[in-house]
């Protein structure tokens, strides 16, 4: 954004569409019903399950926790990705249009989606680093993470995404790859629009992935080897039940972000054939909407709940064998015992959209 607020005649020459009408550039799209189908219906399903999700994580036993916080904070940046990369793709696909055709939409909201992507990796970082100090150092998570705290590591989230937004050059979609590009003229020969190409690769973007690629896996090495280590006598307090739920949840959740960021990095230093951009879209999609089914299938808590809202007094279900509702946003399965606190108020089949 920052070229088409402050740079505007260099964001003239390097998006200039002026070389053909509307229809013109109509010409070089494709127009693909079922893919275009197939992301809008991925996409509405990814939101209407997110948003029950979300309203259940607000609840006091949960969002006073600060894992739950930044999940919940992580949840909003799902969704708004995902009108970005699955809801326009879809509409604009169907259509078949290319960048040329709406290149001031497009290129705003290359850089919400660029921002987006970016707010997603930093809290990921940061939600690994809660768990990491949970794991080992559960005494330094009042200093660190308790109360206001959560929300600093928010805010420097929400500056990283900021940052993004303005000075990383946005991807455009393109009908013809279904898919985003940093070039707008994706395709379209040079004898057409005879522009230098070369100068669209964002740098930013491209260490943003490598990072990625890097830090969550040390980060969740760290933590497997950290479930051995804790879990190696059978009897061990030392891991609660909560600890690995979260531990479960947020690997496969972080394994989503990680192969998304892989196949980024791959198609940008190395040869790739060209359904590989649509892989690389639709585990970009994964990386925000999987998040739901993985609260779903894994989370107690968050199916509880959300069968709570949906179906009212018949939202209790059966979980191995016993009955289990929502009572205040904590699952209590009955004749278990209910006195007591639990440590930093997180209730015990506890989430983690930890990435």
């Amino acid at each position: 954004m920052d070229l088409f607020f402050f740079h505007h005649d260099e964001y003239e020459r390097l998006y200039n569409c002026s070389f053909k009408t509307y229809d013109e550039w109509l010409k070089y799209g494709v127009q693909k019903f079922f893919q275009g189908q197939l992301y809008l219906i991925i996409g509405t399903t990814y939101i209407m399950l997110y948003i029950p999700i979300l309203i259940v994580m607000t609840r006091p036993k949960l969002i006073q926790n600060s894992c739950w916080k930044i999940m919940f904070f992580l949840g909003i940046v799902d969704v708004c990705s995902t009108i970005s990369n699955c809801i326009i793709p879809g509409y604009m696909g169907v259509r078949g249009v290319v960048g040329c055709n709406y290149i001031h939409f497009f290129y705003v909201n290359g850089c919400v989606a660029i921002a987006c992507w970016f707010c997603q990796c930093c809290t990921c970082t940061v939600l690994a680093i809660n768990r990491c100090v949970d794991f080992w150092k559960s005494r330094w998570m009042a200093w660190m993470f308790e109360g206001k705290t959560t929300f600093l590591w928010i805010a420097g989230c929400l500056a990283y995404c900021w940052v993004g937004f303005f000075y990383c050059a946005p991807p455009i979609f393109s009908s013809q790859g279904m898919a985003y590009f940093f070039d707008p003229y994706f395709l379209i020969p040079m004898e057409d629009v005879p522009i230098e190409r070369s100068g669209y690769m964002s740098r930013f973007h491209s260490l943003n992935n490598i990072a990625i690629v890097f830090i969550l896996p040390v980060f969740y090495t760290f933590l497997v080897l950290s479930v051995w280590w804790k879990g190696r006598a059978a009897t061990s307090a030392s891991l609660s039940k909560m600890q690995k739920q979260l531990f479960i949840q947020s690997f496969w959740i972080c394994f989503l972000n990680f192969v998304a960021a892989s196949v980024y990095v791959c198609m940008q230093f190395f040869p790739i054939p060209f359904f590989f951009i649509t892989v690389g879209q639709m585990m970009w999609q994964g990386s925000n909407g999987g998040a739901v089914v993985i609260y779903l299938l894994m989370n107690n808590t968050i199916r509880s709940g959300v069968l709570e809202m949906i179906c009212g007094p018949f939202g209790k279900y059966h979980t191995n064998g016993r009955t289990s509702s929502v009572v205040s946003g904590t699952v209590k399965p009955s004749g278990q015992r209910t006195g007591g606190t639990q440590s930093r108020g997180v209730a015990p089949a506890s989430s983690g959209h930890l990435i």
